[in-house]
């Protein structure tokens, strides 16, 4: 299922997007995977926000999801969410959105 991953500003401005490369073949989001806490709450059909303050935690479960990709492809993904991760972490008042499908 697509899923487009977005940096945004607090006034919603949109500063970055990284779509997610795959239909319905594997997923590489823990959807309902307890070992992710935070990752695991995220609904696939719908909207999820992840404010600057949960970076810490969300950039230590999505590299715990980089260090076991198992393609080229998934790693070029998720090295690219994981650079606006560490980019909203970094400006004041940022935050990223996964809008589902």
């Amino acid at each position: 299922m697509p899923v487009d991953i977005s940096l945004h500003t607090q006034d919603h401005g949109r500063l970055d997007t990284v779509v997610y490369p795959r239909e319905a073949t594997r997923d590489l989001i823990p959807y309902g995977d307890d070992a992710y806490p935070l990752l695991s709450a995220m609904d696939p059909g719908d909207y999820t926000f992840f404010a600057q303050a949960q970076m810490p935690e969300f950039l230590a479960e999505w590299r715990r999801l980089l260090s076991a990709a198992e393609t080229p492809d998934d790693k070029e993904f998720l090295t690219r969410v994981e650079k606006l991760a560490e980019r909203c972490a970094a400006e004041p008042g940022c935050y990223l959105k996964f809008d589902g499908d």
